[in-house]
């Protein structure tokens, strides 16, 4: 039996002018052939946390995809 996954995705802008939060794979990046999806939620306030929230999710992925 075959599946078919149609991959859609949601985000809502919060109040906050520096969103620290990161997904992935990235906005408008996302194909039908991923399987392997991530949230990582900044620490809200800190510093570079939006940078954080992102390294730490690619750096996931790729290890979980190599």
């Amino acid at each position: 039996m075959n599946y078919k996954l149609k991959v859609l995705s949601i985000y809502e802008l919060g109040q906050r002018k520096n969103q620290e939060d990161y997904i992935y794979p990235p906005l408008g990046k996302v194909t039908e052939k991923d399987r392997l999806f991530i949230v990582c939620d900044g620490m809200g306030g800190h510093e570079k946390g939006e940078v954080a929230s992102k390294t730490v999710c690619e750096k996931i992925a790729e290890y979980i995809t190599e």
